[in-house]
């Protein structure tokens, strides 16, 4: 009766979810996110050597999926967009929601142009935001309705309930 941490699991279960909002026809992989959202239509690019210009093209659904975005982490080692990321605080703010958090992560450059290059980054929050937007819904309500009850997932939860941190394993 051991409840996990899945960290990173949580990428492919919003990716999912996604998936099926695209068969539904909620959005298209080629939809550019500024579609949902208008702060993402004017995104820059910060170069590694200090140059900065304006992104070549709009971030899409596909980007996003792909983390071909232009996004990062702020514990990626050596990449230059990293540190605006901790200054920000994009990931360790935990009292910030989805759309607080776009708040602070419009305001970044981005570490490449869209589609041009692959990084493992924030981009699965920035889908689970536009998610919400496309949808006028909450994630985890559509999470709960489309994944976790279909599949039994009854435990499977962002946030955890007071009850249940004693079955939390360390």
């Amino acid at each position: 009766n051991a409840i996990y941490r899945i960290y990173s699991m949580t990428k492919p279960i919003i990716s999912v979810l996604a998936l099926q909002l695209i068969e539904q026809g909620s959005f298209s992989l080629t939809d550019p996110i500024s579609d949902y959202d208008e702060r993402f239509s004017a995104m820059t690019v910060l170069h590694a050597n200090g140059e900065i210009e304006p992104a070549n093209t709009l971030i899409t659904i596909e980007h996003l999926l792909t983390h071909r975005a232009g996004f990062t982490y702020e514990f990626i080692m050596g990449c230059h967009i990293s540190p605006y990321y901790r200054e920000a605080e994009i990931m360790s703010d935990v009292e910030r929601d989805l759309d607080g958090m776009m708040d602070a992560l419009c305001e970044l450059p981005l570490a490449f142009h869209p589609g041009s290059a692959w990084r493992y980054s924030v981009s699965t929050d920035v889908l689970a935001h536009i998610i919400q937007k496309a949808t006028g819904k909450s994630i985890h309500a559509l999470l709960e309705k489309m994944i976790f009850l279909p599949l039994k997932m009854q435990d499977t939860k962002y946030n955890l309930a007071p009850k249940d941190l004693p079955r939390l394993m360390s």
